[in-house]
């Protein structure tokens, strides 16, 4: 059967960058101004974007650094996602990756070499490192690395002060960053912004403004969780081979808002544990160290956050504290 309800995939995904960012002229203009501060004048200033999931900070981003794309002569623009990389080492290699092709494994290299090559291939160009979830790091030796180098950063993170973990020398040069922040969307700004993805996503006459209202009203400000609303219900009424959405197809549940994937080390995290059933904490520490890599290392604190997500997404459950601690497989059947 051919499609009755989306036009096109792509738009029904929080990822999808469309030509016009609705209601985020301000904070557009914000990281613009900086940016052209920092390629103009040359000075190494940083960044840093924080507000609520689905406020537009990972879009807004992207969108001012497609506009500079066209300066790719002296510029060089990289974006990485941390939650995917979420090593500091794994990061870096990815902007340097960015830049040239790596012949080498990153087993078979070291930290700093990975920053001169990365200054290596710049070819007198300017660099520029966004940092998206900055706070999924495992720690600060890159943010420093950046730093210490002059290479001016754009840090994407919920916690505005997330940095406030990491050594004093790293806090003391952040805190004269350039903060933007973002306020959740109204209730008017979600409906025009799934307004234009039912326009651009879905055939005409298939989703009325009474659908568009119920979702906005439900999303609450996040234009991420609205986003994932309208896809699932036009997948829903396109299932059932309808030619319109109705209400019933919006879940009253809430539904995922297409949650990143697990990063390698609570991928790890959480094999050992299935794979045990249930394990103390000192024996799970152990076990994943023994799986890392040679130049791989995650600090005691970055795993119990780790361990914390994994709580939340329900994929484990803790009992006990301290050295009494153990970590169980939750059966998710």
């Amino acid at each position: 059967m051919p499609p009755t309800i989306i036009k096109r995939q792509e738009v029904l995904h929080a990822s999808y960058l469309p030509d016009q960012l609705l209601h985020r002229d301000t904070e557009i203009e914000e990281l613009r101004a900086h940016l052209q501060t920092v390629f103009q004048r040359q000075e190494h200033l940083n960044a840093i974007i924080t507000g609520n999931t689905g406020t537009g900070k990972t879009s807004t981003a992207r969108y001012v650094l497609h506009a500079f794309s066209d300066y790719a002569d002296s510029i060089k623009c990289v974006y990485v996602n941390c939650w995917e990389t979420y090593s500091a080492f794994k990061t870096l290699y990815a902007i340097a990756e960015q830049l040239r092709p790596i012949s080498v494994h990153r087993k078979g290299m070291a930290f700093d070499e990975l920053f001169d090559m990365i200054e290596q291939s710049l070819s007198q160009r300017q660099l520029l490192v966004v940092l998206d979830e900055a706070d999924k790091l495992d720690n600060d030796s890159l943010i420093y690395g950046c730093l210490q180098r002059s290479i001016p950063m754009v840090l994407i993170s919920n916690d505005q002060h997330f940095y406030l973990r990491y050594d004093e020398r790293v806090q003391s040069r952040l805190q004269p960053a350039t903060t933007i922040t973002f306020s959740p969307y109204s209730f008017s700004q979600l409906t025009d912004i799934l307004t234009e993805r039912a326009k651009h996503g879905l055939y005409r006459e298939t989703i009325g403004n009474t659908i568009i209202d119920s979702i906005a009203d439900q999303a609450a400000g996040d234009a991420r969780k609205a986003i994932a609303l309208l896809k699932h219900a036009a997948f829903t009424a396109e299932s059932e081979q309808r030619d319109a959405i109705a209400p019933n197809d919006i879940p009253a549940a809430p539904v995922t808002t297409e949650q990143p994937d697990l990063n390698q080390y609570q991928q790890l995290l959480l094999s050992i544990i299935q794979e045990n059933g249930n394990i103390s904490a000192s024996q799970l520490y152990q076990e994943l160290y023994n799986s890392l890599e040679d130049n791989d290392s995650i600090s005691e604190r970055s795993i119990r956050n780790y361990l914390n997500t994994l709580e939340q997404y329900q994929l484990i459950r803790a009992e006990g504290t301290g050295r009494w601690r153990t970590y169980h497989a939750v059966d998710l059947s």
